[in-house]
């Protein structure tokens, strides 16, 4: 939970040019919604995620967000 919840309060807001996405709430491996389906289309447009945006957060998700952690020196 806290990985999910350091890439949401220090990485999620994206700038104007990806329609400044803000998550609303904690995601987690396991939850679903119109949150994780933004989560999912935006590591897509970043290139961290090739994974189907189905709105479930499960392992494809899970890798991406640490990926983009590791790669932008965020700790989980």
């Amino acid at each position: 939970m806290l990985l999910v919840l350091a890439f949401t309060a220090s990485a999620l807001y994206i700038d104007s040019y990806y329609n400044r996405v803000l998550a609303q709430e904690t995601l987690y491996w396991g939850a679903s919604g119109e949150e994780v389906r933004k989560l999912q289309t935006t590591l897509r447009k970043w290139g961290y995620y090739d994974g189907p945006v189905d709105g479930v957060f499960g392992g494809g998700t899970f890798t991406a967000v640490k990926e983009f952690q590791t790669k932008n020196g965020l700790s989980a």
